[in-house]
């Protein structure tokens, strides 16, 4: 959480397009790879009472795109905040990063934003209410 608050911070202050934000973005987003491939794993052996949220945005300008991806993530952000149950990994669709695309092709992400909740794709913007009936 703390890395990601950092990254977000370098975003608001060099610019989300920036090579420097777009590397530490990339190294971030690896990171959380490996954590969600740790809490997965851990869901299944040991039948922890976690949901696993991959949220995939964009943060191009395209058809305000980035707003709606922005609104997506603070959604996610108040569920997390008020629910330490729900893990939510956040991945910026345009970073170059091999691990993330398999991941992107793996549960076929076509539209941002994109979630994967707990293992099941759900294309485009849901609000609060529906991810919540989701999660039930």
């Amino acid at each position: 959480y703390r890395i990601g608050n950092e990254v977000t911070e370098l975003e608001e202050r060099v610019g989300k397009k920036d090579r420097e934000v777009l590397l530490q973005k990339e190294l971030y987003q690896l990171t959380e790879i490996n954590t969600w491939v740790v809490l997965k794993d851990r869901k299944e052996r040991c039948g922890d009472e976690l949901d696993l949220i991959l949220f995939f945005y964009t943060n191009e300008e395209e058809n305000n795109l980035d707003k709606v991806s922005e609104d997506q993530g603070y959604i996610l952000d108040d569920l997390w905040i008020n629910n330490p149950s729900i893990v939510v990994f956040s991945f910026d669709v345009n970073t170059q990063n091999p691990a993330l695309e398999s991941l992107i092709e793996i549960y076929n992400i076509t539209i941002n934003p994109s979630m994967v909740i707990n293992d099941e794709t759900y294309p485009g913007f849901r609000n609060l209410y529906q991810i919540r009936q989701i999660l039930e």
